[in-house]
């Protein structure tokens, strides 16, 4: 089950590990399974977009000195407003 779908109250397939704290920023946390969570393809697509803009990763990127989030309800509540600005 999607992890991010089902913080918005929605019953949504996860076939996609991902984790939480972006590997590219967080390396440590790259085999923490608490770090891990299943997502559908759609919210895996917008939290990475997410993360380009909140932690600055990416090809392009430039780091952020934001905090680490780990509250699945707010990446997903955060994800949603970079989607609805598209």
């Amino acid at each position: 089950m999607c992890q991010y779908c089902k913080a918005r109250g929605v019953i949504k397939e996860g076939n996609v590990v991902d984790h939480v704290l972006p590997v590219e920023r967080f390396p440590n946390k790259i085999r923490d399974i608490d770090n891990m969570v299943t997502c559908c393809k759609n919210c895996h697509y917008w939290k990475t977009r997410f993360e380009e803009q909140y932690y600055g990763t990416g090809l392009h990127g430039t780091p952020t000195d934001n905090p680490p989030l780990t509250d699945i309800k707010s990446i997903s509540e955060l994800s949603d407003r970079i989607k609805s600005k598209k």
